[in-house]
């Protein structure tokens, strides 16, 4: 345990002690406002099953990623959410790593816990997780997940409690492939369990236990997941951001992906979108891979198993059929599976590790030969950790062939072997994926952009379109600053209030892009729509939105106004402007309805030239023939209430009307009107529509999380299940 906290601190130490903050990637434009927006909802003592500030409105609280389920997030009840991310990191890096020695230990392989554990903790694979908190977390509890299901053979006792428990923990961590990972895992190599009636009896009361009590977060979980586009993704979409079989060498020869090296050359073409690697630093350790080898004799099918998810992680570039049957599974990014790779990967370490150290002294050699040895491997080591990265190709090689010499030399140190090895792969892995997370002074996590205060000043919930700065502008904006300054890059973005950033400050974003794929079929259509047919009119997008104001760059601008309304010198290199729009109201009586029978129908209706946006509606209703246009007598709707879970809104109306509300329709939403039940409509594609009567009513529109009721009572029976104990459950523990 000193040993693990030592070499995790000497990795994150910029973060642990030297003050600075995880923010890569996902942690700070996607991380953090939504938990920033859920800290202040829960202050405010709304509920959070619903955020209103993220496409028109989303669900949250059923979205997993999130982590609001899971035990260690309520931390942010007490701490900073920078300084939660960092205990988050650090204390699952540690998790894994002792998840890996009581593996180990069960093999009867205890010798090489130390060995194995740093492995685990300092694994490439899973040291660039670390900006992907979800499957980080999830990683970091797949031996544990082994191990229980170990254990759970080798005593008689309640171990099935611990491995249930074990479930449910990695379960409401958020990563759905973690769990299907660690069952493949545990299912590979622990086959010869699942014969005894008795431990598969077992096995399936912690698996039905564990799910009960996870249930809570995946029941409505899979509830969304029915509602969403990403029940249709292809294959195009499910196995992007695969590990290319040409870097796989970066497994054992430490490189930047990011600059399309390979074993013996960099190619000079610039990266696409989707090059840009999910697992920036795939290394394993070159100084590692000898006890590796040797322990693939001790554990050979562990071996095979790292072998074939390697395999897996290259996932479109397989021969067909093989991609069409992994875009079966509802899971994206092949490259994941490398957590995989981290686990088998230690624990063949941990293995080679122990079959060195259980050598009789005899063969260990003189004392004075294997002093000589030691100092040998630690200068040989240090000389390898000190050639820089990425380096090019002849160095990367040197330094891999250095550390995997040094590793051949460790194992004849004689009885400092143990700590040689250990010092080996904590030296490689410093040096090898140390670069991978950068951190930035919390100024930057806590900036709050100048923007933010021009933008309140329009209203309690404004909101906003950003339009996102070009692939090529970015890409031309980063590239002169360098890739090593990914902190410039982040700035640029929150100075414009990159989507979602705006959340963290109660700023409301319109259309925005949906890389998680838990939007409607609707708003992929729409977003497909826009750029083949909207795209030349953009105002008419605006007032689809009923946004307030435009965000851009003055090059990036798509209203082409002369002068903005704000304008801010900013950083980047085109200053930050502000134009108002606000043409459109949030909620209002539409003048005429036209209604479709069809998606297709219905966009088809928006784009028509004589359709006037905020006076016009699309109702879309499969149940009833297209027909002539509606006429209506309109009138007044103003908000009285906004929370997150509650609108209600006050109608005055001549006449029978068609109230529009321009908030996402999602399940889980239901309206009344003046107190009676009242059935939703959707829309302009992607809204809400009521038919409100005659005179004054009051419309109530009120969200419940789907599946939250059934999951909270699964997850009730669970806990009671395994808080109960019969005499005689103590005992073979």
């Amino acid at each position: 345990m000193a040993l693990l906290l030592l070499a995790v601190g000497i990795l994150y130490w910029p973060a642990i002690f030297g003050g600075g903050v995880f923010f890569q990637r996902d942690v700070y434009n996607y991380w953090r406002p939504h938990i920033d927006w859920a800290l202040a909802s829960l202050a405010r003592g709304e509920p959070i099953g619903w955020i209103p500030g993220k496409q028109f409105g989303m669900p949250f609280l059923s979205d997993p990623s999130f982590q609001m389920l899971y035990p260690p997030t309520w931390l942010l009840a007490v701490l900073p959410p920078e300084r939660y991310y960092t205990l988050l990191v650090a204390g699952h890096a540690i998790l894994a790593g002792l998840g890996v020695a009581r593996l180990l230990e069960s093999y009867g392989l205890e010798k090489g816990v130390y060995a194995g554990s740093l492995a685990m903790a300092l694994s490439g694979p899973f040291v660039s997780m670390a900006n992907l908190w979800h499957h980080y977390c999830g990683a970091a509890w797949i031996p544990w997940v082994v191990w229980g299901v170990r254990r759970l053979g080798q005593t008689s006792g309640a171990a099935w409690r611990g491995l249930a428990c074990v479930l449910a923990l990695q379960a409401l961590a958020g990563s759905a492939e973690s769990v299907a990972m660690a069952a493949v895992f545990a299912a590979c190599t622990q086959w010869p369990l699942f014969g005894n009636r008795r431990i598969a009896s077992r096995l399936l009361m912690s698996a039905v236990l564990g799910c009960a009590v996870a249930a809570i977060q995946w029941v409505p979980t899979v509830a969304l997941f029915s509602s969403s586009a990403r029940k249709d993704f292809g294959i195009d979409a499910k196995l992007g951001w695969s590990l290319p079989p040409r870097l796989a060498s970066q497994l054992v020869v430490a490189g930047d992906p990011r600059t399309r090296e390979t074993l013996f050359t960099n190619a000079a073409a610039a990266l696409t979108e989707n090059e840009i690697p999910l697992i920036l630093g795939p290394y394993l350790g070159a100084f590692a891979l000898p006890l590796a080898l040797l322990g693939a004799w001790r554990l050979p099918g562990f071996l095979a198993f790292c072998m074939g998810a390697v395999a897996a992680s290259f996932g479109r570039y397989l021969p067909s059929p093989l991609p069409e049957w992994l875009a079966v599974l509802p899971f994206r990014y092949p490259s994941k599976v490398l957590a995989l790779v981290s686990v088998t990967f230690a624990v063949l370490v941990g293995a080679g590790a122990h079959a060195v150290l259980s050598r009789p002294p005899s063969t260990t050699g003189p004392r004075r030969r294997g002093q000589f040895i030691t100092v040998a491997v630690l200068l040989s080591a240090i000389s390898a950790s000190l050639i820089p990265l990425p380096g090019e190709p002849l160095a990367r090689v040197s330094r891999a062939a250095l550390f995997f010499g040094s590793g051949l030399l460790a194992m004849a140190a004689g009885p400092a072997a143990g700590w040689v090895m250990v010092g080996g792969i904590l030296l490689d892995a410093r040096s090898g994926v140390g670069w991978v997370n950068e951190y930035v002074d919390p100024y930057l996590f806590n900036f709050r952009p100048p923007v933010v205060d021009v933008i309140r000043r329009l209203g309690p919930h404004p909101r906003i379109f950003v339009a996102y700065s070009g692939v090529v502008w970015a890409r031309a904006d980063l590239s002169k600053r360098g890739y090593n300054s990914a902190s410039a890059f982040q700035a640029t973005l929150g100075e414009i209030l990159f989507p979602p950033h705006g959340l963290r400050f109660g700023i409301r974003h319109g259309f925005q892009p949906d890389f998680t794929g838990l939007g409607t079929t609707e708003m992929q259509a729409f977003e497909v729509f826009l750029q083949t047919r909207l795209s030349a009119d953009i105002r008419r997008y605006l007032d689809l939105g009923a946004i307030d104001a435009v965000i851009s760059t003055d090059n990036t601008n798509p209203l082409e106004e002369a002068e903005p309304w704000a304008r801010f010198p900013g950083i980047t290199s085109s200053p930050t402007r502000v134009d108002l729009w606000g043409k459109t109201p949030r909620a209002g009586l539409a003048r005429r309805t036209i209604t479709a029978a069809s998606l297709e129908e219905s966009l088809s209706t928006l784009s028509a030239p004589e359709f006037r946006p905020g006076v016009d509606s699309v109702i879309r209703d499969s149940s009833t023939r297209p027909g002539s246009p509606r006429l209506l007598a309109g009138g007044v709707a103003t908000v009285r209430l906004d929370e997150n879970d509650r609108v209600d809104i006050e109608v005055v109306s001549e006449g029978p009307g068609v109230l529009v509300l321009r908030d996402s329709l999602r399940a889980g939403w239901s309206a009344t009107v003046n107190g009676v039940p009242a059935t939703i409509l959707p829309a302009d594609v992607l809204f809400r529509a009521v038919l409100t009567p005659a005179g004054r009513s009051v419309v109530s529109f009120r969200y419940t999380t789907p599946g939250l009721g059934a999951g909270l009572l699964l997850c009730g029976l669970g806990l009671l299940v395994l808080g109960w104990r019969r005499p005689g459950d103590e005992a073979g523990r």
